[in-house]
């Protein structure tokens, strides 16, 4: 094969290996369930990917690289391990369940797998988030929560924010906002 087209081969399957993990993390969420918000299709086929590139990482280095070579072994090390790490966290904070919510009030899966419970009279406001990569909302204790826009459920999250009248929820719909 030539050297021009390793390339686009290694281009297209990156791209080939993201799309079919985004579709299979879509399609083992099931259908969306009211009350429930739940992780990025994306975050997880960017999680399956890196997972996928640290094992590449990990075999080249093994079956095709001298690791006992000087300055060899660590760089590899460090590679393998960046990869790793960023696919597990990927997968491990963004996807599954991220909030459940009602009429009464929204819970909130913190980095610990723990559950914060949030009346909506306790929401500040809803906003975007920096650079418009997601929605962040503001509690009257000044921490915030933010989702990815492309969580399964986000939508009715803000509708409902918006019928418990938090503000920024109507503007985030395209409607009036009552409280600004």
């Amino acid at each position: 094969m030539p050297e021009w087209a390793f390339r686009p081969l290694l281009i297209g399957g990156v791209f080939a290996v993201l799309g079919v993990a985004t579709w299979a993390f879509r399609a083992l969420q099931g259908a969306p369930q009211p009350g429930v918000v739940k992780g990025s299709p994306y975050a997880a086929g960017g999680g399956i990917l890196a997972l996928v590139g640290a094992l590449g990482f990990a075999l080249v280095g093994v079956f095709f690289s001298d690791l006992s070579a000087p300055g060899q072994f660590l760089p590899w090390v460090l590679m393998v391990g960046a990869f790793a790490t960023a696919g597990l966290a990927l997968l491990y904070f963004y996807t599954g369940i991220l909030a459940r919510y009602d009429s009464a009030g929204v819970e909130i899966r913190e980095w610990r797998r723990t559950w914060l419970h949030v009346p909506w009279s306790e929401v500040r406001k809803v906003r975007v988030s920096f650079m418009g990569s997601g929605v962040v909302f503001e509690l009257q204790s000044g921490r915030k929560f933010s989702l990815s826009p492309d969580s399964g459920g986000l939508g009715e999250l803000i509708e409902t924010a918006r019928k418990a009248q938090i503000p920024g929820a109507a503007k985030l719909l395209g409607l009036e906002d009552p409280k600004a």
